[in-house]
Order: C-alpha cells, then sequence, then structure tokens
C-alpha cells in the first residue's frame, strides 16, 4: 500500500513516520515549500494534472493548513484517491 502526504510541516512528518512504521510506503509528498528538503522524493511543490497520477488508488493524508482541507479532498476523490 502506497500514501501520499499533502503536507510537509510537523504533522505531515509526524504522519510520515507513523505510516512508514505501519510498513505503508510514502510514494510522495506536496508542499509549496518542499523543494527545500531533499531528504523526501518525489516532492511536487504544485499539483496541476499530475494530481491524477500523485493520488490513483493511493492513500492520501491531508497534513495542510485547515483552509486547504476541503479543497485538497475534492480533489483527492475526484482524481481516484482510496482513502
Amino acid at each position: 500500500m502506497e500514501a501520499v502526504i499533502l503536507g510537509y510541516g510537523s504533522i505531515g512528518k509526524r504522519h510520515i513516520a507513523n505510516l512508514s512504521e505501519l510498513g505503508v510506503d510514502i510514494f510522495g509528498v506536496y508542499d509549496p515549500g518542499i523543494l527545500r528538503n531533499p531528504m523526501v522524493s518525489p516532492r511536487y511543490a504544485e499539483l496541476g494534472d499530475e494530481w491524477c497520477e500523485f493520488v490513483r488508488g493511493r492513500i492520501v493524508v491531508i497534513a495542510s493548513p485547515t483552509r486547504y482541507h476541503t479543497d485538497q479532498l475534492q480533489a483527492a476523490l475526484k482524481n481516484g484517491a482510496v482513502g
């Protein structure tokens, strides 16, 4: 099972650690400031047409600021996220 993380602040990092400990592979991370962190790969500062490839069939963890949750959830579900 693979997961994608939306948000790479303290909450996103905590989810990555917990999911990894459970044996879930982290497919990628999206965060506008992510390009400053070379430790995460693949990483995306923007998601345009990549949404379909990024989330389809994967668990999506929304760890971004609360004001983005609704739009990100709708986009993830529209593009085939599984949870």
